[in-house]
């Protein structure tokens, strides 16, 4: 029976995200024993439910730019803001509409992984779990009553506006599924760790007297195999999470600028915030809300990070404290698969896709990994020495480095043609962008030239898709030599001939010291330059709308005087 912040698996810790999401209509599946399957009414209802956002959504953006009885009540810091709410709304039900059947693997893999967590550990979690879910549940429906009883003459669109809610419950419910996955990987982190510091402390006096403890050599490959398969899961979490991510990121930090923006220009104008005191309480509402939702975001990111760094320091301590030889051996490689796997959260905005040179490796990796575990590592153990594979290998480290090679020799020739083509495309996008914002400010309104609306709304599109097919490649490209070095250790914990071993050791410091991402002049090329860019573009915006309204309110005093 399921208790509150008294959690004893992974389905009673989420369980009031669970609830929740069914009652959105947002859960596609159901749960049997310790088993996601998909279920079809709730995936009907699903569909449903995202016909009806994108409905909702674009009648909006219709209303908001097209109609021009509506458009006449907003101006235009309000309008940019309503737009990229709406944008987000309709961007944010179709990929977790795409991510439901890649969402529900995640969830089975890590409700396996947690499996080998003890029910304290669960205990703790669902405190803050528990709490989170159902307060952020209960705040959006305080917002939603405010919203309808005492900003009615405000809304632009009517209840329209209060649908609005829904759609941030929806952000909000995927935001918390992220932070309570990323935390139970974060536990398992902390569980390998103190089961190495407490193998070691019981395990010390037996290494000592008796040299080798087969015991020991098990469980540390039993911990090492745990190691890897948490590590691939938090690759999964990325590849599913990331736009998601990237765009409750952008949302946060617009909803946060454009509120304290709108506040200052009332204070500027004489309005104080003080003759109203529920407008008061609903903005500083509403302002922690995004600054907490943004703030746990990172903490479970950053603490499971350090969490996923602290196994590397614990190995470090053990190896300056035996003697032990195949002990030793075992945590070098154990250290070396550390180096390897990438534990960091990241919200990349791209979805991970294989090219045609580094793909060629991994499968190349894979294939020799489905051999082996068709017991060709048996035939390796009986006879110690395999010269197809180790031929095969080495044909592979050579073609790894010939690759990255040619990645810096890439890098080299086109960095300036790069760097001249993102310096124009960003220059194109903030110059489109300025005329039109004056066109507005000016009162020129560009539904009169629908010819001209059109041309302008195409090269925006035009040149934001030529840069995001440019960092792309380059993103997808580096995460797919990152694969390399994590098929590697898969191999490795798969075979036991001492040779092949070696020059998987060899293949894997190669790959330590090949720099394969893609950059200009210093100025690397990935998710992160694209986010650069939005975050640059917004805040451009707003110093030049607040720069406009400040000369306008200017000129208008200057008549008057």
């Amino acid at each position: 029976m399921w208790m509150l912040f008294h959690a004893t698996d992974f389905q009673s810790l989420m369980y009031p995200n669970f609830i929740i999401s069914k009652i959105l209509g947002i859960f596609p599946y159901k749960i049997k024993a310790s088993s996601f399957e998909t279920s079809k009414p709730r995936y009907i209802l699903w569909i449903v439910i995202l016909c009806v956002i994108c409905v909702y959504e674009l009648k909006m953006l219709y209303e908001l730019n097209l109609n021009l009885s509506a458009k006449r009540k907003i101006d235009v810091p309000r309008i940019i803001s309503l737009n990229i709410s709406f944008l987000y709304g309709l961007f944010l039900a179709v990929i977790s509409y795409i991510y439901s059947g890649p969402r529900m693997r995640l969830l089975q893999t890590i409700s396996d992984i947690s499996l080998r967590l003890p029910k304290k550990s669960y205990q703790k979690l669902s405190k803050l779990i528990h709490a989170k879910d159902i307060f952020g549940f209960f705040f959006h429906f305080w917002l939603a009553l405010t919203l309808y009883f005492l900003y009615t003459e405000k809304n632009v669109f009517g209840l329209f506006d209060i649908f609005r809610v829904f759609i941030n419950l929806l952000g909000f419910q995927m935001d918390m599924l992220y932070i309570n996955c990323v935390c139970v990987l974060k536990t398992c982190f902390k569980e390998i760790n103190n089961n190495l510091r407490e193998l070691m402390i019981n395990n010390l006096r037996k290494i000592y007297h008796e040299q080798r403890n087969p015991f020991l050599l098990i469980k540390l490959k039993a911990l090492k195999k745990q190691h890897l398969m948490i590590s691939d899961t938090v690759q999964m979490l990325n590849m599913i999470f990331s736009l998601h991510l990237l765009a409750t990121i952008a949302l946060s930090f617009k909803q946060i600028i454009f509120y304290v923006y709108s506040n200052v220009i009332q204070w500027q104008n004489g309005i104080s915030l003080n003759q109203d005191e529920i407008d008061n309480a609903y903005f500083i509402s509403v302002l922690i809300y995004y600054f907490t939702r943004l703030i746990l975001i990172i903490w479970a990111c950053e603490t499971s990070k350090n969490e996923a760094i602290k196994i590397g320091t614990t190995i470090h301590d053990i190896l300056n404290g035996i003697s032990d030889v195949q002990i030793k051996d075992e945590l070098n490689l154990f250290s070396l698969q550390i180096l390897h796997c990438d534990n960091t959260f990241s919200a990349k905005g791209l979805t991970v896709d294989a090219t045609l040179l580094t793909a060629e490796i991994n499968d190349n990796l894979e294939n020799l990994q489905e051999r082996m575990i068709n017991n060709i590592s048996k035939r390796i153990y009986h006879e110690q020495r395999h010269s197809f594979l180790l031929i095969k290998l080495k044909a592979m480290k050579k073609q790894h480095l010939m690759i990255s090679d040619t990645v810096q020799m890439l890098n080299i020739i086109f960095s300036l043609h790069l760097l001249a083509t993102i310096t124009l495309y960003f220059k194109q996008i903030i110059f489109y962008l300025y005329f039109n914002v004056i066109h507005w400010q000016n009162g020129i309104s560009l539904n009169r030239e629908k010819i001209y609306n059109i041309y302008f709304i195409s090269f925006l599109i035009y040149y934001f898709i030529k840069l995001i097919l440019i960092v792309w490649a380059c993103e997808t490209g580096k995460n797919e030599a990152i694969k390399t070095g994590t098929t590697i250790h898969d191999v490795l914990n798969s075979i036991s001939d001492v040779q092949i071993k070696d020059e998987l050791n060899l293949f894997s410091l190669q790959i330590l010291h090949c720099n394969n991402t893609f950059s200009v002049k210093g100025l690397t090329i990935d998710a992160t330059l694209l986010t650069t860019v939005i975050v640059f573009l917004s805040t451009y915006l707003l110093i030049l709308i607040q720069f406009l309204i400040m000369a306008h309110s200017c000129d208008s005093k200057t008549k008057a005087i």
